[in-house]
């Protein structure tokens, strides 16, 4: 697993997002001139565009937030609000005419104080609080009407003062603009556009800054709509609350990690062809993940949904060889790194009482763990090891460094279902982190060779001779599932297979010389078979003892010279 990139992503300008909403409308290049948007440094944040809108409406949002305006003449062009007045109109040049009685040539009129509200509410996208919807009112107007509010929908990202700051604006602008007039033109002034802004100077010598907002052109007489421009009003400080603490935290995509694990079976409903997979996140927050699997690694079918995160990692020590019975190994402990788990320690009661408290997978071997004692974070040093557990005592030797360790725990563990003809086959498995692409994970091969079928090996195998040598060998078999050893109703060892099956393997140096089956618990050996076999009666007889699976073949064997 690579190191992780932190990756910083700035938001766009509204430049960039104006040409992109234009280009995405099927105006090309050419047809559109954004450069005047350079000087707005306010980002875009974040810009909710429905599917089904037009860009139209998107562009009078933008227009609405960052305060700029559109024009057409030779092709779109924006401009942001608050720029230097483009042109100076004497009062000689206003009242232009085609003849008839001119009027007066700077009649201002004035919008009633009835349409203007008393205050201005925007409702928004709040990026400190999570992207959750917000609001923020304008300061009261004092000389509107009392009670009257006006609000306003923006699904844009912004801070809480950069709104509050757009619904002052809103609310000045609409109070500054309500005085207009209607100022006629010659020719001359034909070059001036809708948004420019322009100083027009009264009959006493006054000068007021106008912005222009729509024109009729009858050359040589072009007339012009203007509303008075107040610059002051587009810097609003936007004073307000600011006291909101994200509780997100934008990370990296979460990588799964998965641990495939053909070992005995856990519980009795899991006496299958199947096996066990293991699955946690390679970081927080982790969602969970689908388990995938592929005879090709190409085509993937979902098998498994995990969402909890199961422990597992890597030993940092090597666990000792342990050839003692089944009682605790006081003399051996292993240091293991689970990373983000967390292990506890537990009491010898719990741990001889059942065999799932503290379990874990130590390489091929099930042991319990009585203390888990912290080393450093995710790193502890496992003691009051109950070894080979679930008939897994062949592996109680041969361990080696850095092999896998995991708590066998239902969070985070699940058993993948396998039909017989699948065993002994190579298969593909991905762990695919909820909500990321089948293609983001890598196929791992893996094989499920039964090992949750195989039984175990039986025990106390003894053999009795006759006057003539004859041999009778006699043992207890095991069984994995549950057994009953105490209790009103007495003694239970489930035999766990379809039929009752044993063989006896019989060795003459190191060469099997005969293979005896049995039903039972109970075989015979003669000593006219002995002798057959190049063996002496009387001799000791080296053997080995298998129980028998119809779907995964021989068991664990119980070796033996008796």
């Amino acid at each position: 697993m690579g190191d992780r990139v932190s990756i910083t992503i700035q938001p766009p300008t509204v430049a960039s997002v104006v040409s992109a909403l234009c280009l995405r409308a099927g105006l090309g290049a050419a047809q559109f001139d954004v450069t005047g948007l350079a000087s707005i440094t306010r980002t875009v944040r974040s810009l909710a565009v429905p599917g089904l809108s037009s860009t139209r409406a998107t562009l009078e949002l933008l227009m609405a937030t960052y305060f700029f305006e559109m024009t057409v003449s030779d092709k779109i062009y924006f401009r942001p609000r608050g720029g230097a007045s483009v042109a100076s109109i004497p009062y000689l040049d206003l009242g232009a005419s085609k003849g008839e009685e001119p009027s007066e040539p700077l009649e201002l009129h004035e919008t009633s104080e009835l349409e203007i509200p008393a205050q201005v509410v925007v409702s928004y996208v709040n990026v400190n609080d999570d992207y959750q919807a917000g609001a923020e009112p304008s300061d009261r107007l004092i000389s509107a009407t009392p009670g009257t509010i006006k609000s306003v929908q923006m699904a844009i990202g912004m801070a809480p003062a950069e709104a509050k700051a757009v619904a002052d604006t809103i609310l000045l602008d609409l109070a500054a603009s309500r005085w207009g007039a209607t100022i006629a033109l010659l020719g001359d002034y034909c070059r001036l556009e809708p948004t420019d802004p322009v100083s027009v100077s009264g009959a006493d010598g006054s000068t007021f800054r106008m912005r222009l907002v729509k024109k009729s052109d009858s050359y040589p007489l072009i007339e012009f709509e203007a509303v008075l421009d107040d610059v002051s009003v587009l810097t609003s400080q936007g004073i307000t609350s600011a006291d909101y603490t994200s509780s997100t935290v934008v990370a990296p995509p979460v990588a799964t990690l998965i641990e495939l694990m053909d070992i005995p079976i856990l519980a009795d409903p899991d006496n299958d062809a199947g096996f066990y997979v293991a699955a946690k996140g390679d970081g927080t927050p982790y969602p969970g993940a689908a388990i995938f699997s592929s005879p090709d690694d190409v085509e993937y079918t979902r098998k498994a949904t995990v969402a909890e995160s199961a422990v597992f990692g890597t030993c940092t020590t090597t666990l000792e060889d342990w050839t003692g019975a089944r009682v605790f190994d006081e003399s051996n402990s292993v240091t293991v790194d689970v990373g983000a788990g967390v292990l506890e320690s537990s009491t010898r009661e719990a741990v001889l009482n059942n065999l799932a408290v503290n379990a874990m997978l130590i390489g091929s071997e099930l042991v319990q763990f009585r203390s888990a004692t912290l080393v450093s974070a995710g790193v502890y040093t496992l003691s009051g090891l109950l070894r080979g557990g679930r008939g897994t005592e062949w592996a109680m030797t041969g361990h080696q460094a850095s092999e896998r360790c995991v708590l066998l725990r239902s969070a985070g563990l699940r058993r993948l279902a396998m039909t017989n003809g699948e065993l002994g086959l190579s298969r593909y498995y991905k762990g695919v982190t909820l909500g990321r692409a089948v293609s983001s994970a890598t196929g791992e091969a893996f094989t499920n060779n039964a090992v949750g079928l195989k039984p175990f090996s039986p025990i106390r195998l003894v053999a009795t001779r006759d006057g003539s040598n004859n041999i009778t060998f006699e043992w207890q078999r095991r069984s994995r599932l549950t057994v009953r050893m105490i209790g009103a109703l007495g003694i239970s060892v489930p035999l766990g297979e379809e039929t009752e099956s044993y063989e006896l393997d019989i060795y003459g140096g190191s060469s099997v010389v005969r293979i005896i089956s049995a039903t039972s618990e109970t075989a015979s050996y003669t000593a006219a078979q002995q002798t057959a076999d190049g063996l002496t009666p009387g001799n000791s007889v080296t053997c080995a003892l298998y129980q028998i699976s119809a779907q995964a073949g021989r068991g664990y064997p119980l070796e033996a010279t008796l």
